[in-house]
């Protein structure tokens, strides 16, 4: 550039007007000094970045008015650059700092050329770059990886302690228009060395490059992305408005935990995710989109697991307190309903005595599934002949619900001399749950319950309940484990959440099938210790 003004000047040194012109068409700044180191001739670029007209000015009074950093180039000055410069030394990016007309302090590159006259130095040219913009930049980028670091680190420390303490510590990247189009080496390295998942599109959604982490993140090489188009591979009508919107306006969107649901590999389900779109403008127009996704299933399911354990222990706090109170007086009826049935032969006192006494029974229940839920206890195993504990259960279960028409099968003989360590008092409540919850929804007549049981080569126990009650709605079934949760008009709604906790506890799994108008079948898989 100084080069090229050198022999704009030597050229045009007799037509003035037409060197200002010349040297007033250059977007830099251009200063031009006499063998002197006055300064002749400033271009419009110059003055109106400087707060006043430095024609006429030598180099020392120009350095004194703009109390900055610039180089003075006094010739008395061995080191400095317009010294150098007239003795014929050519200076490029020389660094330099001075105030600006707004009174702002600015970094600029100053490179200094002498004017030729021959063999004669006739002046110099100094010409300034501002990069003030990209000082700026290698800041906040510093700043920004220093807080990527801190993040990652914070997050690793919390999930080694436990999922349930990761909290929400999200850092909000706010990548501005002209720092993209200006930092595109600086972008390169965020790209390279960041996890979150980074994808620069087009204005008309069409992949112009991705990190490796959003590769990673669809099982693709980068290469895969480029020239297709986003939302052919991802289709979504609202994300294409948005995508739209951030393009007709340049103004950027965000939006934190918003779902995805995928029914794909490596299996259905649903993550959380904040991602954010920055326009990437050019004189205010938008040229391409950057597209910023952070995974956030693990943080979102913590803060969920957390909000449920506090709602579920004040519940059960409330429960435990609940019945303790009630149980005082059914205690206190039990003993009257004695009294009164030992002194008094009267059938029809006998009836109601049985019904008040069956009321009372049902309440205990209700008062033990409470009790139960508000404090789950570590199950204390002993090791059990299976086969015998399910055909004494159950026997205890038919001479309490006795019904006409109603058949109880037992096909569980495979498990003969087979060895489990359970909690039996635990497995006996879960079981007594779900078989009563049979009973409960069988028709009048031609009810029937089956009792499955088998195992498998790999040490697990199944336990099959099988009914051909009236079944269970499909919208009811996806809540039919939530605490409280009942489609009757008595009991609690915590017979289920009890069955599953303690199934939980002994390392198994429950699982209900059921279709409406055709029964419901419960599924129990508990582990084994053996087989004698």
């Amino acid at each position: 550039m100084n080069k090229i003004l050198n022999n704009i000047f030597n050229k045009n040194r007799n037509h003035p007007d037409e060197l200002d012109v010349i040297v007033d068409a250059f977007a830099d700044p251009v200063i031009i000094y006499n063998a002197a180191g006055i300064i002749t001739k400033v271009n419009k670029a110059a003055l109106d970045s400087l707060p006043f007209n430095p024609e006429g000015l030598n180099t020392i009074e120009f350095a004194g008015k703009i109390a900055s950093g610039l180089p003075d180039g006094r010739p008395d000055a061995e080191d400095s650059i317009l010294s150098k410069a007239l003795k014929g030394e050519i200076i490029r990016d020389a660094a330099c700092k001075f105030i600006d007309n707004c009174g702002n302090e600015r970094f600029y590159n100053c490179s200094v050329t002498p004017i030729r006259d021959q063999d004669t130095i006739a002046g110099a040219i100094l010409i300034w770059h501002d990069i003030t913009e990209i000082k700026n930049k290698e800041q906040q980028l510093k700043m920004s990886n220093r807080n990527l670091k801190n993040l990652v680190k914070e997050i690793n420390e919390k999930q080694k302690i436990s999922d349930k303490q990761i909290r929400n510590d999200k850092e909000e990247i706010d990548i501005k228009d002209s720092q993209i189009m200006v930092t595109n080496k600086l972008l390169e390295i965020i790209f390279s060395n960041t996890h979150f998942l980074i994808a620069y599109l087009a204005t008309d959604f069409t992949f112009i490059q991705v990190n490796d982490a959003y590769a990673r993140a669809f099982n693709q090489s980068p290469d895969f992305f480029i020239g297709k188009n986003h939302f052919d591979l991802f289709p979504h009508v609202e994300n294409r408005t948005i995508f739209k919107n951030v393009v007709k306006t340049g103004i950027s969107y965000i939006t934190y935990a918003e779902p995805f649901f995928h029914s794909g590999k490596p299996e259905p389900g649903i993550t959380y995710w904040d991602w954010s779109l920055q326009p990437i403008k050019n004189n205010n127009e938008v040229e391409g989109i950057i597209l910023v996704l952070i995974d956030v299933t693990r943080r979102k399911k913590a803060e969920e697991d957390l909000f449920n354990a506090k709602r579920l222990s004040d519940i059960g706090a409330l429960a435990a307190t609940v019945a303790h109170e009630l149980r005082n007086p059914l205690g206190v009826i039990q003993a009257a309903i004695y009294n009164i049935k030992r002194k008094s032969q009267n059938i029809e006192i006998e009836k109601h005595i049985k019904n008040i006494k069956a009321k009372v029974e049902e309440s205990e229940q209700i008062i033990n599934n409470l009790l139960s839920y508000s404090k789950f206890k570590i199950p204390r195993r002993v090791e059990i002949p299976i086969f015998n504990f399910l055909n004494e259960l159950f026997d205890d279960i038919i001479s309490k619900n006795i019904k006409d028409n109603i058949a109880l099968k037992r096909n569980f003989e495979v498990l003969k001399d087979t060895i489990i360590r359970i909690d039996p008092f635990q497995i006996r409540e879960v079981l007594n749950n779900i078989v009563n919850n049979a009973y409960q929804s069988l028709p009048p007549a031609d009810g029937c319950i089956e009792i499955m049981g088998s195992f498998s080569n790999n040490n697990q126990l199944y336990l099959h309940i099988k009914d051909n009650g009236k079944g269970i709605e499909k919208e009811d079934l996806e809540k039919i484990f939530n605490p409280f949760f009942t489609t009757r008009s008595k009991g609690t709604g915590l017979g289920l959440t009890i069955c599953k906790e303690l199934i939980k506890l002994h390392n198994g799994t429950i699982e209900i099938q059921s279709r409406k108008g055709q029964g419901t079948t419960v599924k129990i898989t508990l582990p084994l210790i053996g087989i004698e």
